[in-house]
């Protein structure tokens, strides 16, 4: 993974409470290929998007919210951002 999936990829595991091993590589390339699928199509992903494209990879999404208390949240934007990155 590069150094802008590695991040990306911590930030959604804080954001949506993923288990600590995902998003694996090929989780994270298929959230991202959805990500820019949508932008391809004029649209900004919303919130709600991107709950179900993560959830659609990681299934386990939220179940490990409780791990991440405290940590710093990633805003949407960030994560928009990261996500159109190569």
């Amino acid at each position: 993974m590069t150094e802008n999936d590695l991040e990306l990829a911590k930030k959604i595991k804080i954001k949506f409470g993923t288990a600590t091993t995902e998003p694996s590589s090929i989780q994270l390339r298929k959230i991202k290929q959805d990500i820019q699928d949508l932008y391809a199509k004029g649209a900004t992903p919303s919130e709600e998007d991107w709950v179900e494209i993560v959830r659609r990879y990681c299934p386990d999404a939220r179940s490990y919210k409780y791990v991440y208390e405290g940590a710093e949240k990633a805003d949407l934007a960030t994560l928009n951002e990261l996500a159109k990155k190569q």
